[in-house]
């Protein structure tokens, strides 16, 4: 079993300064969602995640899947690359504690 990440489960304002206030929910949402499928290894290290993938299966604008993933990022949980398709990250899954 995949041990927690110890962060809170939630954007920084920073992150999503940018988008109105209910966008701001929506971003929150997407990245709890994202986070514990990562943590869980629903989602498992080396994947490839698409905005546009994202954004459709949460019912979202891009704006909000990039906000998500600017956290995830932060958290180490995935990593952005240079790609020649861009609107891509690459998930690393959790490294805290050992795991």
């Amino acid at each position: 079993m995949t041990k927690p990440v110890h962060m809170a489960a939630e954007l920084l304002y920073a992150e999503v300064c940018h988008l109105p206030l209910q966008q701001r929910g929506q971003a929150n949402r997407v990245y709890r969602g994202l986070r514990e499928a990562i943590i869980s290894g629903a989602i498992p290290p080396g994947v490839r995640l698409v905005y546009g993938d994202l954004a459709s299966g949460y019912k979202v604008g891009r704006p909000i899947v990039s906000a998500a993933l600017n956290g995830l990022a932060r958290e180490g949980l995935v990593r952005r690359e240079l790609m020649r398709v861009a609107g891509m990250v690459l998930v690393q899954g959790p490294t805290h504690d050992g795991s």
